[in-house]
């Protein structure tokens, strides 16, 4: 099994085929860091964290860890692909090339890909509304660069990926960039 979470693109083939994580460059099978995944073959499995996914789902800027047969020609068949946003919150507040959640800056560029449910980019987002950001971490500066943000109507959950900083075992809390949280309460 493999975990999504990452710090960038990802790449390699091994004697049991070829893989590869980041955001998806191109469709009609999917491109992941240059190789053509045939994401059409029977049995194939698409799993997002908490569901099966639809091939026709998928979109330009998702990240994704896919699994396949060994690549050849910068060719492969998809055997799994799992996706899943990098950070799931509300939008705390917004700039002119970002914006904030769970403490994290989120820097949008002129290749983010935005959820054909936003309309007007950036401009399409307001404090509050709580966002799915697919992207490149920086864990040197906990942010996020956003390579495919989607709309998330009362997630059941909030997602924060980052270096754990300040930690205070005695208070039981640490922080993650500019968040400061707390494990107190918890068994």
């Amino acid at each position: 099994d493999f975990l999504l979470g990452h710090v960038g693109n990802r790449a390699g083939q091994g004697g049991t085929g070829a893989f590869s994580i980041g955001p998806i460059t191109g469709l009609g099978s999917i491109i992941v860091n240059g190789i053509r995944y045939d994401d059409s073959a029977p049995g194939v499995s698409i799993l997002s964290d908490d569901s099966t996914f639809r091939r026709e789902d998928l979109r330009l800027g998702m990240v994704v860890a896919v699994q396949g047969s060994p690549a050849v020609n910068g060719q492969s068949t998809a055997t799994r692909i799992v996706l899943g946003g990098e950070l799931v919150g509300p939008i705390a507040s917004k700039a002119t090339n970002s914006f904030v959640v769970l403490g994290q800056t989120v820097n949008v560029t002129n290749s983010t890909f935005y959820d054909p449910s936003i309309t007007g980019g950036l401009a399409g987002l307001t404090v509050g509304q709580a966002v799915e950001v697919h992207g490149i971490a920086d864990p040197a500066t906990n942010s996020l660069t956003a390579t495919y943000i989607e709309l998330k109507s009362s997630p059941s959950e909030y997602r924060l990926q980052g270096v754990v900083t300040a930690h205070d075992p005695v208070a039981k809390a640490f922080s993650i960039g500019a968040l400061d949280m707390s494990y107190a309460t918890t068994p």
